[in-house]
């Protein structure tokens, strides 16, 4: 059972209303449905041009690989290895992102040099740190490996590099984690971080850069399809399962990559994936942004986290059916044993914080435990931070050096703190709100007193209330299956494109319980005008004293249909809910 505070300490949420939409705006103009044209015009679809693009769900030419800095260098560098009969090394990275780039670029050259031991690949352990390594390009060497292509990975591993020309090696990076300085000299560095960040191209993924290369190889006749029946465009189910695993805002050129993506692992031919949406219920056909983020890339990210993130990239690149069950299905257990044990470090952290002498006035918790599994540390920084509302860094303490993840808060860039503070760190690197960050312990305290200096100083509450953005106030006569239909047009949903969290006031609570096997999730039974409504609250058992009375209630969540046996029902999915007085 998921651990859950006997004392919340999570401040109440915000609603953030939807922006009003000012009179004379034509929203027929954007589409005929007035909630899909009012969705459209806050997100800044607000001609029917712009409306029309974005509803356009007919397949995307490939971008233009001029576009993207160094991209046709690397495809001649790559061209020109396979041409001479160069052994390929691949130097992926242990997340999903990471694990599928890894994947197209071994299926795509394998295909292109009809010859797969002349295309190696290797993927570190989590203990080995992030990034390229020398025992990695070692182990390359010793396959062949003349050109090392550095995917998901490599912007900032200077000396690593060096070390791989100093053997011989060409090197190629594909890569679209943030540059500390400058990129590693002599290697050709594809990278969207080289571009303003109002390029379309500037929130490409790993698996999306690694993707450009191959296509921009197809279109200069190199040969990348796995067979006769396909061609480049078969990789975009790769691109769209690593580009929505790792976050990426989906708008400019990530939502039709995703949207292409989603469609071709509806009919995906790799084993692999059909036996991991076999193992998680997900019918091929109906595979969406939302599956892949909670069925489909946990577990794939659990093998890097808990075992070796080889056996993720074996179940990818597996093309026998009946092994590649067996090693879903091992991948299944695998994340079992990560949940249960983020459950443990989850209440060990949170017993560390509340001990703490005056923990209500910190900006910052920053944690440390031997015992803690480093694969974890990130989701467990995660769910505290919710808790919390201010930014935590959990570390595993290996021996006086700390290992470890850090989450931030909205209005607080993480990265941009610790670079401030680089001197007392062996190295970091992320996103804003997510890093990775290894030091000696002796230097924790002033990281931390660093770091909360900064969080006062940008004068942000503490703690950081969660925030509710809603995108729209349905009146009930909204509330219809049609409308579901109609709102999916917008998909794929995720980062820059969120799913729909719409209001609805003044609906007759019914009655209410409490459900699930552990009695943790709240069920309200509402009442519109026309029909019944469900709402469900996960792990919102505890507020149920707050309905004692309670005849009308305002709530905010995500609405969706509820199949069962055969028949669909309206319910919502709840972020929150308000008795109204």
């Amino acid at each position: 059972m998921p651990f859950r505070p006997t004392n919340p300490v999570r401040p109440k949420p915000r609603w953030i209303d939807p922006d009003p939409i000012p009179d004379g705006v034509l929203l027929r103009a954007l589409d005929p449905n007035p909630v899909v044209a009012r969705l459209l015009y806050r997100r800044g679809l607000d001609t029917p041009y712009a409306a029309r693009d974005f509803l356009n769900a007919s397949a995307r030419p490939a971008p233009l690989a001029s576009e993207l800095p160094n991209l046709i260098a690397a495809t001649t560098t790559v061209a020109a290895a396979i041409a001479r009969g160069d052994g390929i090394g691949i130097f992926g990275d242990y997340d999903v992102d990471g694990l599928t780039s890894t994947t197209l670029l071994l299926r795509a050259l394998r295909a292109a040099t009809g010859d797969p031991d002349r295309v190696s690949a290797y993927i570190p352990a989590r203990d080995e740190g992030y990034g390229v390594n020398p025992r990695g390009i070692d182990a390359l060497l010793r396959q062949g490996a003349r050109l090392l292509i550095a995917v998901d990975c490599g912007s900032n591993d200077h000396d690593a590099i060096a070390y791989a020309q100093e053997r011989g090696m060409e090197v190629v990076v594909l890569d679209h984690h943030r540059i500390a300085s400058y990129t590693p000299e002599g290697a050709l560095v594809v990278s969207p971080q080289l571009l303003a960040e109002q390029s379309p191209y500037h929130d490409l993924t790993g698996v999306g850069v690694a993707w450009l290369l191959v296509s921009a190889l197809a279109q200069e006749g190199v040969h990348v399809a796995e067979d006769d029946e396909r061609d480049e465009r078969s990789y975009l189910d790769l691109v769209a399962l690593g580009t929505v695993a790792d976050v990426a805002k989906l708008d400019a050129i990530n939502r039709p990559l995703v949207r292409d993506g989603l469609r071709q692992l509806a009919q995906t031919h790799r084993p692999g994936l059909r036996a991991l949406m076999d193992l998680t219920k997900i019918a091929p056909a109906e595979v969406t942004s939302t599956a892949i983020s909670f069925s489909l890339a946990p577990r794939i990210n659990a093998a890097g986290r808990m075992a070796h993130p080889n056996l993720a990239l074996d179940l990818l690149m597996e093309d026998d059916p009946a092994r590649a069950a067996g090693l879903a299905a091992e991948l299944d257990a695998v994340n079992q044993r990560r949940r249960m044990v983020t459950d443990e470090v989850v209440a060990a952290a949170y017993a560390q914080i509340v001990s703490i002498p005056g923990w209500e006035d910190r900006p910052l918790f920053a944690l440390h435990d031997r015992m803690w599994p480093g694969g974890v540390l990130g989701a467990v920084a995660s769910r505290l931070g919710e808790e919390f509302g201010r930014p935590i860094l959990l570390f595993r303490n290996d021996a006086g050096t700390l290992h470890g993840s850090g989450r931030s808060i909205p209005g607080f860039d993480l990265v941009d703190g610790l670079h401030e503070l680089d001197e007392l760190m062996i190295r970091y690197g992320g996103h804003g709100q997510a890093a990775g960050i290894t030091l000696e312990q002796d230097n924790l305290m002033h990281l931390v007193d660093g770091l909360s200096e900064q969080i006062t100083d940008a004068g942000l509450p503490i703690p950081v209330p969660p925030r509710i953005v809603i995108h729209d106030d349905l009146a009930e006569a909204d509330l219809t299956i049609q409308t579901v239909h109609d709102i999916a047009r917008l998909e794929p949903f995720g980062n820059g494109n969120e799913i729909p969290h719409i209001r609805v006031r003044n609906l007759r609570l019914d009655r209410y319980s409490t459900m699930g096997k552990d009695g943790s999730h709240l069920r309200l039974n509402l009442l519109t005008g026309r029909r019944a409504l469900t709402g469900l609250l996960w792990g919102g058992a505890e507020r149920s004293r707050e309905l004692l009375g309670a005849r009308l209630v305002d709530v905010v969540g995500i609405l969706e249909i509820n199949r069962w046996q055969g028949r669909e029902s309206l319910q919502l999915v709840l972020d929150d809910f308000r008795v109204v007085d």
